[in-house]
């Protein structure tokens, strides 16, 4: 197995969010805040909190996790729950397709007829998302 693939295998076991580039995060600021969403995170831990908003403030990771999803939706869907923990019992942050925070949700709370990522695929896609990001660094080091 090659040390990338090894790499990768690690980071699965691991949540870890490779940071945002610096455009994204402004990017998010000029959308405003989805006050609703951030009045919620008291329903969450401080380690789920942790990872919300750093969803919440990476905008292109999001679009990624949607779009790598999305075939798991439907066509007619418009909000999606992103699981922090459990795929049933969550909690869970509400996303609406377009990338837009719409609320969280305690553990034990209903997310309805809404399809779940859950935290494997979360954690998977937000690796994949690193290594691409990884990538794409030594990309334009080497470029020099």
């Amino acid at each position: 197995m090659s040390s990338s693939r090894n790499a990768f295998a690690e980071r699965l076991a691991v949540s870890h969010v490779p940071p945002a580039p610096e455009s994204s995060v402004r990017c998010r600021a000029r959308e405003g805040h989805d006050r609703h969403f951030l009045s919620r995170l008291d329903r969450l831990n401080d380690g789920q909190v942790e990872l919300a908003l750093t969803l919440y403030r990476d905008a292109p990771l999001v679009k990624v996790i949607l779009l790598l999803h999305a075939p798991d939706f439907g066509d007619r869907t418009k909000r999606v729950a992103i699981s922090l923990d459990q795929p049933e019992q969550g909690p869970f942050i509400i996303v609406s397709c377009a990338g837009h925070f719409v609320t969280c949700l305690a553990c034990g709370m209903r997310v309805g007829r809404r399809p779940i990522i859950t935290r494997k695929k979360l954690d998977a896609t937000i690796a994949y998302v690193g290594d691409l990001r990884a990538w794409a660094d030594a990309a334009k080091f080497n470029r020099g």
